[in-house]
């Protein structure tokens, strides 16, 4: 049992160590896509906050693509995805209503808005990646 426990200490720190290195990689390239989003806001009229959460909307999309095996692979996924997003997590985070009427008293307005909700996004994709990292020492751990 406690051969476990100190098991499990080493492969959380293997995991902190990873995320640490991972923040020093991503740190910059994250500050320069920002300056080039805020330098469109300020430069170009067309440009708005809203474009901005367009734009790393679609980055994300374009380097989920980069998981899939081809077109057709892509194209199937995007349709579980979005199916996912209407079906659940829309779903799971909307009021709870009766023929349009809220009928949840406490619900909070501000989990639907755009703030909250790429937050969350954000957040999210660092959990998948932690979670992925983790399993995957364990697995390798487990294999020694």
């Amino acid at each position: 049992m406690c051969n476990k426990n100190i098991q499990e200490e080493t492969i959380l720190e293997q995991i902190k160590k990873i995320n640490e290195e991972d923040n020093k990689i991503v740190t910059n390239i994250v500050d320069n896509i920002i300056n080039k989003i805020y330098g469109e806001i300020n430069n170009n009229e067309n440009f708005s906050l809203k474009h901005g959460f367009l734009t790393v909307g679609r980055l994300l999309v374009i380097l989920a693509q980069s998981l899939c095996d081809n077109e057709e692979h892509f194209s199937k996924e995007c349709d579980l995805a979005k199916d996912m997003v209407l079906n659940k997590i829309m779903e799971a985070i909307m009021p709870k209503s009766d023929y349009e009427k809220v009928t949840e008293d406490d619900f909070d307005i501000e989990n639907l808005s755009i703030r909250r909700i790429m937050l969350a996004l954000g957040i999210a994709v660092d959990y998948v990646i932690w979670k992925t990292d983790l399993s995957r020492n364990y697995q390798e751990n487990s294999n020694k």
